[in-house]
């Protein structure tokens, strides 16, 4: 009974620990990225942390622990929001210092960051496991469907970008370099990243969300075009459903 009761409540101040780790890196992180307007604030970082946990639910072989952590700092060292450091990852890093996340812990998380965005993908670098899987999947999950149309005219807007232009076509995705430097339009983006986003998932949860966000995208722009009488930009769409 003793050893059942010190068993107890060690697993307790455990769990408790654990939560604590979690609530100082969701604080550390909502400092950094609160002022943050191009899409890539504390919101959608927790929007992908809470959708990662529910991806835990299915599956079961994930980390929740290592999916958690890594959720919640993939944005805090992004270079799209932060200047390039000597120091790889400063942010993540001391988030993790501060909430005393051990070293073993700390190469999954880094590891996982370090091999989410899309531009890695582009290059043929992604996460080796389902932990990274997870998180991949709900990063890039939150990229499409009606957050995402949301998400990407906040970026456009961040970025003084048209809305569309007509007579400027999509260019195919197969550069990274093109994919950050570009100065192409919002709704070119749909086509140059956001369609392709559901063919990139890697578990089976992340799998059935992305097809439910894409069709919410693609009946966005059918009736976007529709409503410009571009009956180009509509062949178009439905090509690239094909």
């Amino acid at each position: 009974m003793i050893f059942l009761f010190y068993l107890k409540k060690f697993l307790l101040q455990s769990q408790k620990d654990k939560m604590n780790k979690i609530e100082i890196v969701k604080s550390e992180v909502s400092k950094i990225l609160w002022r943050e307007k191009s899409g890539h604030d504390y919101l959608h970082v927790f929007r992908v942390y809470n959708m990662a946990m529910q991806f835990c639910i299915t599956e079961s072989d994930a980390d929740k622990d290592i999916v958690g952590f890594a959720a919640l700092l993939h944005d805090c060292d992004d270079l799209k929001i932060f200047t390039p450091s000597e120091d790889k990852f400063p942010n993540a890093n001391r988030i993790m210092d501060l909430a005393n996340i051990d070293h073993v812990t700390r190469t999954y998380i880094i590891d996982i960051i370090d091999t989410i965005s899309f531009s890695k993908t582009l290059s043929g670098i992604h996460p080796q496991n389902i932990n990274g899987w997870i998180v991949s999947d709900a990063d890039k999950c939150d990229a499409i469907g009606s957050t995402g149309i949301i998400r990407v005219i906040q970026f456009g807007t961040s970025k003084n970008r048209a809305i569309w232009d007509p007579k400027i076509a999509p260019i195919a995705q197969d550069d990274k370099s093109y994919y950050q430097y570009d100065k192409s339009t919002t709704i070119n983006h749909f086509f140059e990243k956001l369609l392709l986003v559901k063919n990139l998932m890697f578990a089976n949860a992340g799998r059935r969300e992305a097809e439910l966000r894409h069709k919410m995208m693609v009946d966005f722009l059918r009736q976007f075009f529709i409503e410009n009488n571009a009956l180009e930009w509509i062949k178009m769409l439905d090509n690239l459903k094909a």
